[in-house]
């Protein structure tokens, strides 16, 4: 067993694995490898942004889902709950707004009591309570480019390691989900541009 001084060295080094991730997503043309390169747009846009906005589809909110479940080993215990799912997919979607500022998948976001929610994916998988979800079999992985699948699995390499519930106290901690919550008036949506500019304080701060 790892003593907490290094599970959460652990977790800091996965915090700056990702941060590097991102800056590098973020280079302009000139730091990319030669082979990635080609001349700017007449509009003389920056060519890397061009390049990922058109590479990353939009996929559906399940197929994310679907991505993170076969991510999953139950085996040793390691199961994606509803709950837990509902997490992963917010952050994904967060940080592919602060990366390239677009959604990753369709489909909007709740502020709900228990934290961020997608209402399609929390429906899908509600009849498995708290219990872990089954990964699905026969996943067609061409449906997520390089691009994609590199930020999905960074995303679950630094979120996957907890809990639901740590996951859904940490998403309480976070303007997203607390400007958009109102106990009174019940399930709110969490907007892309209050996720985009939350996400991006993270990668730059």
């Amino acid at each position: 067993m790892e003593s907490p001084y290094q599970q959460k060295r652990d977790f800091i080094n996965r915090v700056e694995r990702f941060v590097i991730f991102s800056n590098r997503m973020k280079q302009p043309v000139s730091a990319l490898p030669i082979t990635h390169r080609k001349p700017f747009s007449e509009k003389g846009k920056d060519y890397f942004n061009e390049r990922t906005r058109e590479r990353l589809s939009m996929l559906t909110a399940k197929q994310v889902a679907e991505y993170f479940l076969t991510k999953a080993d139950p085996e040793v215990g390691d199961e994606i709950s509803n709950l837990k799912l509902q997490k992963l997919c917010y952050y994904a979607q967060g940080f592919s707004l602060a990366l390239y500022d677009r959604p990753l998948f369709s489909g909007e976001i709740q502020a709900w009591m228990h934290g961020p929610v997608i209402p399609e994916i929390y429906h899908c998988y509600k009849e498995n309570g708290s219990k872990g979800i089954s990964a699905p079999e026969g996943l067609d992985f061409s449906s997520y480019d390089e691009d994609t699948r590199e930020l999905l699995d960074e995303v679950f390499d630094v979120y996957g390691q907890f809990s639901a519930w740590k996951l859904r106290n940490m998403t309480h901690e976070e303007a997203p989900w607390i400007d958009a919550w109102d106990p009174d008036r019940g399930a709110s949506v969490i907007t892309h541009a209050s996720l985009g500019k939350f996400f991006k304080g993270r990668l730059n701060g």
